[in-house]
């Protein structure tokens, strides 16, 4: 295999990327590194096995309490403190005798369920309150700084919590959902008491979207984002230890809250007693609820009506990640009521990672394992309506019954629920990766890989183009890799085709295809290791070891005109949707035991 690493011409191993980047490995010039394009944010699983979001501060100067965003109130700040951290970058909050209501605070503007989140040290005063301002509630809490307890909060908090850092410092945060136009920082005498004058130390302050405080990012004029932003190519290891590029079309989440299972309006749970962060989510924090049966005899669930409408013949797909607490089977189930569905109904095995049963018109019907005992399980439908739909997720018991009387205690942990649709412009009828939502809908934009152009690196004479792919499923919108001038007119083709299990291989050119071959009985969703060899009188197709394919055709496209490599048709048509494990280019046809070789599992 050295041996075919020297003579190739490019070599795209998916091991590093950057910001608007995937770093080839050859030509070693960085000639052949591949401009990427995603303008939003997303999702990966990471080397941990932990699904990974964009993470943010929304609030300016963090921790620079004396510039003007911060704006104090009978209070004052002093900067240059021993902080929880080793630093002096914490900074004493004083509240000024005769301050009611004495406070340092910053204007803004946020919605959503967010987390405000700060570290905090008692001095003279052993008391801090964290309040937000809003337009329709001023969530609020308590916490006491000298043992670590736990005061009063408004009833619109979804969820506070005080953690202890070390020194005497805690980190403080509270959760709400609110339109949101400031946050306010107390120095405060006790559980709702303002009367005494005295300080506290306060670092690092942050807000961020989500039910749970993350790891403190650093602002000062602006916000700031952090992980899978805006075109960060995403480097998955869901199947593996080894990282694949995961390329996805555009989609959209359109539930408003993926994870805020208690918004009413969004969620309507029947005879269901949940808890908001109960137990460790897939992201590894603790956001994920405990849903749990109670003692009716009846089925146990929620419904969900979608809003905006569904279409009439589109294709939905809903997913939850779900994991056993008593109860090891769930169900989902595209309700027939209101005529939007048929009565279709999934129900699947946590124990085992099994479809127990699905009725005939799912399909994409699918569970798929994340570690620590959760799982993925996810179904598609076709709706019948012009209509809102309703879409039901629900415990099932050990006999397969969704009617039965639980006990109080046992259930099912739930994250992260989702919400698309699925039609030709927007990629085919299968799960994508988690889109988190906290508060609106949110999409997705699709992802585009090329190399520059670099005549240098390619030969249009002859030569092979390697892929080790796998689509995201076997039948799909058309989907390409491609040699290409820029133009889908001179090319060299691997298309995967719409229909299940077809691969072809085709060579255009001056705009007329002149080589069409294919093979089917290929199970496109899995990883396969792929070359195509052109060459005038030689063209052949290797798979997994195997050659498959062959051709004499006496023609070839025009030489020196191949100077780019695209996931698509060559003008951004047909996109490739699915995981890149590598790619690579050879400047002349490889014999059959270098192509045996190089394609052997």
């Amino acid at each position: 295999m050295s041996d075919l690493y020297s003579k190739a011409s490019l070599v795209m191993d998916p091991q590093l990327v950057d910001t608007g980047k995937v770093y080839s490995i050859k030509p070693e010039n960085r000639r052949g590194d591949f401009d990427f394009t995603r303008s939003s944010a997303a999702t990966r699983v990471n080397a941990s096995g932990n699904i990974e979001k964009e993470t943010q501060n929304l609030l300016n100067y963090s921790n620079d309490f004396s510039q003007s965003a911060w704006v104090n109130t009978d209070a004052g700040v002093t900067g240059g403190q021993a902080g929880y951290d080793g630093s002096s970058n914490a900074w004493l909050l004083t509240k000024f005798t005769g301050g009611s209501f004495s406070r340092n605070a910053q204007g803004l503007s946020t919605s959503g369920v967010q987390v405000f989140s700060i570290y905090a040290k008692a001095n003279t005063l052993t008391w801090i309150r964290l309040l937000g301002i809003g337009s329709s509630n001023n969530p609020y809490a308590y916490y006491d700084l000298s043992n670590g307890l736990l005061g009063a909060k408004h009833s619109s908090v979804i969820d506070f919590n005080i953690k202890s850092i070390g020194n005497g410092w805690y980190r403080c945060d509270m959760v709400f959902n609110e339109v949101l136009s400031e946050v306010r920082i107390y120095p405060v005498t006790g559980d709702g008491d303002f009367s005494t004058a005295g300080s506290i130390y306060i670092q690092d302050v942050q807000l961020e979207q989500g039910l749970v405080a993350r790891d403190y990012i650093e602002t000062t004029t602006t916000a700031v984002e952090g992980g899978i932003t805006d075109n960060v190519p995403r480097l998955d290891y869901t199947d593996s230890s080894c990282p694949a590029l995961l390329l996805e079309p555009q989609r959209q989440n359109i539930v408003n809250f993926s994870e805020y299972f208690e918004k009413l309006g969004t969620y309507n749970f029947i005879n269901c007693i949940l808890t908001a962060n109960d137990a460790t989510s897939p992201e590894g924090v603790d956001n994920a609820y405990s849903m749990v049966a109670n003692t009716t005899n009846g089925t146990h669930y929620f419904y969900h009506r979608t809003d905006p409408n569904l279409v009439l013949g589109q294709d939905y797909s809903m997913s939850i990640f779900v994991k056993a607490n008593g109860y090891n089977r769930c169900h989902l189930t595209f309700n027939s009521n209101d005529g939007t569905f048929s009565t279709d109904r999934a129900i699947f095995n946590l124990t085992d990672g099994s479809i127990v049963s699905q009725d005939a018109d799912l399909f994409n019907v699918d569970i798929v394992p994340y570690g620590d005992g959760w799982y993925r399980v996810m179904a598609s439908c076709e709706a019948l309506a012009n209509a809102d739909g309703t879409l039901l997720f629900g415990i099932v018991d050990d006999n397969n019954n969704i009617i039965f009387s639980g006990n109080g205690t046992d259930g099912l942990y739930i994250y992260g629920y989702q919400v698309e649709r699925l039609d030709a412009t927007t990629g085919a009828s299968y799960t994508t990766s988690y889109i988190p939502t906290y508060g609106s809908t949110v999409t997705r934009v699709l992802e585009t890989c090329s190399t520059s152009s670099n005549a240098s690196t390619f030969n249009s004479t002859e030569g092979v183009l390697y892929a080790e792919v796998e689509a995201l499923a076997n039948a799909d919108v058309n989907r390409k890799i491609s040699l290409n001038d820029g133009t889908s007119d001179n090319s060299v083709v691997m298309f995967y085709y719409t229909l299940s299990d077809y691969i072809f291989f085709q060579i255009y050119k001056a705009g007329t295809r002149i080589l069409n071959l294919s093979v089917n009985n290929v199970d496109k969703s899995i990883l396969h290791k792929i070359a195509f060899k052109y060459k005038n009188s030689d063209y052949s197709v290797w798979i997994d070891g195997v050659e498959l394919l062959t051709d004499s055709l006496a023609d070839n496209i025009p030489a020196n005109t191949l100077n780019k490599l695209s996931f698509d048709g060559g003008v951004g048509a047909y996109p490739f949707n699915g995981k890149v494990n590598a790619v690579q280019v050879y400047k002349e046809a490889l014999t059959d035991t270098e192509l045996a070789a190089l394609t052997t599992i």
